[in-house]
């Protein structure tokens, strides 16, 4: 059982985001410490199909899911592998049979990396339609995550939620 506590505003000060794209391959890094790179698995529940706009619950949930299940990874990584960098390796999650928007998940993801401390994130995009959404969900990260160093979840969310995403139909 994690008995550790994270305090996601802290960890948005203390992790500022740094973007690559490198060989058209997608790879979102965040403040990359030098070390091994170790990983598990981590299995989330992805959010079901909703209609119309994301809702300000619904946005919350996806995040605070997410959340918790990188920061997991972080805890267990530090625990097994002390000094190592936590990798999270992930793609649009929800995005296929459950409707969800490509752009809206991979910010929510980045969203939820950063807070929970994750030092590196690989996203897989799969195609270069994939892509364009992905870059498209980095933007967008760069947008909500402008200035929200001193910014409270609900006020992150509320970024979140100004920028219209919809459900797929």
């Amino acid at each position: 059982m994690l008995r550790r506590s994270y305090e996601p505003d802290q960890l948005l000060r203390e992790h500022p985001p740094r973007l690559h794209h490198p060989h058209k391959r997608l790879l979102f890094e965040l403040a990359c410490p030098p070390g091994a790179v170790h990983s598990g698995l981590i299995a989330m529940a992805a959010p079901s199909g909703g209609q119309g706009r994301y809702r300000r619950d619904e946005l919350g949930m996806i995040l605070r899911t997410a959340w918790i299940g990188f920061a997991a990874a972080v805890a267990e990584s530090r625990r097994s592998w002390p000094g190592a960098r936590t990798e999270i390796r992930t793609g649009f999650w929800g995005c296929g049979a459950l409707r969800g928007n490509r752009c809206a998940m991979t910010l929510l993801q980045l969203l939820a990396a950063r807070m929970a401390g994750v030092e590196r994130v690989r996203f897989h995009a799969v195609d270069a339609a994939g892509l364009l959404d992905a870059e498209a969900g980095v933007a967008a990260f760069a947008r909500v995550s402008a200035h929200a160093a001193d910014l409270g979840a609900a006020a992150l969310i509320g970024r979140v939620e100004a920028e219209g995403f919809e459900w797929i139909q």
